[in-house]
């Protein structure tokens, strides 16, 4: 298992990838967007697998703590999942309009979740540190 620090180094060098791609990726084609979002589909799902290997052998405690959190991600992925489905090749430029806007409002509750959920972390890598400093002392 990696220390707690070298996860929050790693975490920090995926959010800066993530800005820096995010910002490129305003300048790509459609075809090459496209197959982005198909790579990171792959990526999500991956990782969430490898998470809920990971999660197994936590513990039903903190098991049960993150089954809540997955459920609201499930449900958000959900979310997104359909209005992708529901799009619909249209020429009215209302209708594209309209359909960019919610995906960006998509995109922002996105964001929303994972900065309370880093919120989170940083509540729970403080409570592990004082733990293991209590242990260590007793």
């Amino acid at each position: 298992m990696k220390l707690l620090s070298q996860e929050l180094a790693d975490l920090s060098v995926r959010a800066a990838k993530l800005e820096t791609n995010a910002k490129a990726l305003e300048t790509e084609s459609k075809e090459k967007l496209d197959a982005h979002v198909s790579s990171l589909k792959s990526k999500a799902e991956s990782s969430k697998a490898k998470f809920e290997t990971d999660l197994k052998g936590a513990g039903d405690e903190v098991a049960g703590v993150w089954a809540e959190t997955q459920a609201a991600i499930k449900a958000r992925a959900e979310k997104v999942k359909a209005a992708i489905e529901d799009k619909v090749v249209s020429l009215e430029q209302g209708h594209a309009k309209r359909r960019a806007d919610r995906m960006e409002k998509h995109a922002a509750a996105a964001v929303t979740f994972a900065l309370a959920a880093l919120d989170d972390a940083e509540y729970a890598v403080a409570e592990a540190i004082v733990a293991r400093l209590e242990a260590d002392g007793m």
